[in-house]
Order: C-alpha cells, then sequence, then structure tokens
C-alpha cells in the first residue's frame, strides 16, 4: 500500500503543479487543483477498501502519515473555493472582516471538539498512537 500512496502521491503533486503552470484565474484554478487533489484521494480510498495492513505498525503509520498528505490536498484548495465564491469584495471591508472571523471560530470549534487528539498531535508524541491512527 505505502508503494501505490507514495506513487499516487507524486502523481497528484505532479498533476498539481502541471493545473498551476497554466496560470488560469485564482478561482478556476483552485477548483481544477481541488478535482485533482480529490480525484487523487478517491483511488487511494478505493485501493483501501479491500485492504488489511501486515501490522499495527504499518495501519498507524499509513494513517499518521500518509493520508494525511493526501486530504490536506483538497481541504486546502476546497477552502480557498470557499473563501473565493463567498468573501465579500473588497468594498466590504467590515463585512470581509467577519467573514474571516467566522472562518478563525470554525477552527477554534474544531479543535475544541477535537481537543485530545489536537493536543496529542501538537505536541508529536507516539506514545498512544494506537487509539488514535488505526482504521476505525
Amino acid at each position: 500500500m505505502q508503494i501505490l500512496a507514495n506513487q499516487l502521491y507524486q502523481d497528484m503533486l505532479n498533476d498539481l503543479q502541471h493545473c498551476r503552470a497554466k496560470e488560469l484565474p485564482p478561482l478556476v484554478e483552485s477548483e481544477c487543483c481541488f478535482r485533482i487533489s480529490e480525484k487523487y484521494w478517491s483511488h487511494l480510498r478505493d485501493g483501501l477498501s479491500g485492504h488489511s495492513f501486515p501490522t499495527l505498525e504499518d495501519e498507524i503509520y499509513f494513517f499518521k502519515e500518509i493520508k494525511p498528505k493526501f486530504i490536506a490536498e483538497p481541504d486546502y484548495y476546497g477552502l480557498l473555493n470557499y473563501a473565493g465564491n463567498f468573501c465579500p469584495l473588497d468594498d466590504f471591508p467590515e463585512d470581509q472582516k467577519n467573514f474571516w472571523i467566522r472562518q478563525l471560530n470554525r477552527l477554534d470549534k474544531f479543535k475544541a471538539k477535537h481537543a485530545e487528539f489536537y493536543a496529542y498531535y501538537l505536541t508529536r508524541q507516539t506514545d498512544n498512537d494506537a487509539p488514535f491512527y488505526p482504521r476505525k
């Protein structure tokens, strides 16, 4: 699985670079990159559906190190798309400020909802990986 994932990840990065090299308008570029990254994450998910990891350590490594690389890209481009489509225009600076405050509040809510994992992750601990990282 790790070899397949590494190849898919490299292919995704190449495709994303190709999309960015086109110098498309920002919203078009972010949509293009979102679709690319979502496609590769979908391929990896499909490969996982029938896969069983040989050891718990392999499974933890996959979900701790590899999966985040794949989900980070569509999350990032999804946020760019959302901001590009819903952030108020420059003519409304107070509305823009409120928009970004709401976005920061979303992050705070996420951190509060997942406080135990968030603290564990920030401290780079590894002693409790088994409950946090295997497939559920």
